[in-house]
């Protein structure tokens, strides 16, 4: 991959404060028997903003102008792209507006000024990287510490402060936000992470045969939660419009959860009964792969349980954050439709759930998934199957490791001996 059009879109587009870009893979233009593949396209809100071509090394740069011109504006009103640049030989930079002329420009200011000009014209909000002040910060630093003093993970939220810096945050199109690393970094400093050792999961026999008979762990989506209020909980406590059902469910069908407790919880009477067929079920035992915790698909921590019936300080911090506003700017969680899982109220307190969670989207999709309808609610779902048998090539965090039989099991001694030899032959172990 070539540098110059990398340090290029960077520049770009951390001068117009969208930061996010994609190299020569996410657009391709079909024309007369061929593909058009621009070298980068940058976003903005998540739709293509500009498409960026660069050309070095051409001596006939009048030919190479009306020849690359032809291509790149053809795929920029195809699909309705704002921008398209063309930069010959790191010096020459050629802009156009959908459906408008080319003009010409010597250095990248110069583009950054036109676009922004562009945009003020046309009344749109539009606050680049770089008119984010020390102010912003501070603002946001005194939110967070009127609340602190109440937050469990007190140390580690002004340990996150402490290292808050001005380039942990784009400012765009009417909000404030953290880069997608300091957001799961506020998270994880807010949550508690579980990032090493071994942990357990409560379930039925028939789960365990599941897994042995096909060495496949399973993942349910949200939509299969055991109390289906569980899924809004965080939206309702802070206040959030609950977005319409049909995108509810799309939403919650891209993310999967396994539900799990602590490795001193094994022997827990109340996880028996309520978890694992009333005692008669078994406890998994897994140990937790660090590296395949990305916190871009996999995420691991412990739940965060309100303080009271009434009362949820850590929810309420981020109230707080989301209802900031300066000026017509307001902050943002991108990553809250993911985040929110891992806030439940108070009456599950006995839980003491660790959730693994995994997040499917068109990059991810490197699982097998089957629909089921769930036993007890009745509703159609997808569930992912990850091989446990090949840790490597699934990158799945957990390995099998133990397995319990429950109190109540009606012939425990061979039993022990019979799950025993279903666990050799499946061979799960890592």
């Amino acid at each position: 991959m070539k540098e110059l059009p990398i340090a290029f879109a960077q520049e770009l587009a951390n001068k117009l404060g969208i930061g996010v870009y994609s190299l020569n893979e996410t657009l391709s233009f079909h024309s007369r028997n061929s593909y058009y593949t621009p070298d980068i396209i940058i976003y903005k809100a998540e739709t293509p903003y500009i498409i960026v071509e660069l050309k070095n090394n051409y001596s006939n740069q009048e030919r190479l102008l009306n020849r690359s011109f032809v291509e790149i504006s053809r795929a920029q009103d195809y699909f309705k792209i704002e921008w398209s640049i063309l930069s010959i030989n790191d010096k020459d930079f050629y802009l156009r507006h959908l459906n408008e002329k080319i003009e010409f420009y010597s250095n990248i200011d110069e583009i950054v000024h036109h676009i922004r000009s562009k945009v003020f014209d046309k009344e749109e909000p539009f606050i680049g990287k770089d008119h984010i002040e020390k102010d912003y910060i501070e603002y946001f630093k005194s939110i967070v510490y009127s609340t602190v003093d109440k937050l469990p993970r007190k140390d580690h939220i002004i340990h996150f402060l402490g290292n808050l810096k001005s380039t942990d945050f784009i400012v765009n199109d009417g909000y404030i936000c953290f880069v997608p690393q300091k957001e799961n970094d506020f998270f994880k400093s807010l949550l508690v992470p579980v990032i090493k050792g071994n942990i357990c999961r409560y379930t039925s026999s028939k789960s365990l045969f599941t897994l042995l008979r096909s060495g496949k762990q399973n993942m349910l989506s949200l939509n299969c939660m055991n109390d289906i209020s569980e899924i809004d909980y965080a939206d309702k406590y802070i206040n959030l419009d609950t977005i319409i059902l049909n995108e509810s469910i799309k939403e919650s069908n891209n993310i999967f959860i396994l539900s799990c407790c602590d490795e001193t919880m094994s022997d827990d009477l109340m996880m028996w009964r309520l978890y694992a067929q009333n005692a008669e079920g078994v406890n998994l035992k897994y140990h937790i792969y660090t590296k395949y915790i990305d916190y871009e698909h996999f995420y691991l921590a412990k739940i965060s349980y309100g303080q009271s019936a009434d009362s949820h300080i850590e929810l309420e911090l981020i109230q707080k954050m989301l209802e900031w506003s300066d000026n017509g700017i307001h902050f943002k969680f991108n990553k809250w439709m993911i985040w929110k899982h891992f806030f439940k109220s108070y009456h599950y307190r006995y839980e003491n759930e660790i959730r693994l969670l995994y997040y499917e989207y068109d990059e991810s999709k490197v699982t097998e998934t089957i629909w089921i309808e769930d036993d007890n609610s009745g509703i159609y779902s997808p569930m992912k199957l990850f091989d446990i048998r090949k840790m490597m090539q699934s990158k799945y965090p957990l390995g099998l490791i133990g397995i319990k039989l429950g109190p109540r099991n009606k012939e425990t001694v061979i039993n022990k001996i019979q799950i025993e030899n279903m666990y050799n032959e499946a061979k799960v172990r890592v």
